[in-house]
């Protein structure tokens, strides 16, 4: 058997990395909305779980592949509507609640 040394990986942009970021957040948040929603009987919150990584899909838009990344949440419930835009660091750009 022969091993062969390749090159090295290279490093992630700052978008992908971003991008992966925000993706893990959105699977831990939506794995803990649907648990959740099984143990206190919600059903807001286990449709909420099974939406959330679709929405957040297509609400996830990064320009280019190295340009800014912009998450934005929507979330509706018995209290209203409610959005938060935030950056690829975290810095929350805009809420808006009705």
């Amino acid at each position: 058997m022969t091993i062969t040394a390749g090159a090295p990986p290279t490093p992630g942009r700052r978008a992908d990395r971003a991008l992966g970021f925000l993706r893990g957040g959105v699977i831990g948040a939506s794995l803990t909305a649907f648990v959740s929603g099984c143990a206190v009987g919600r059903t807001s919150l286990i449709v909420g779980g099974l939406v959330l990584p679709a929405v957040a899909g297509l609400q996830l838009t990064a320009d280019n592949v190295t340009g800014s990344v912009t998450l934005r949440i929507v979330v509706t419930g018995d209290r209203g509507t409610r959005t938060l835009e935030a950056d690829e660091h975290g810095k929350v750009l805009s809420r808006s609640g009705s």
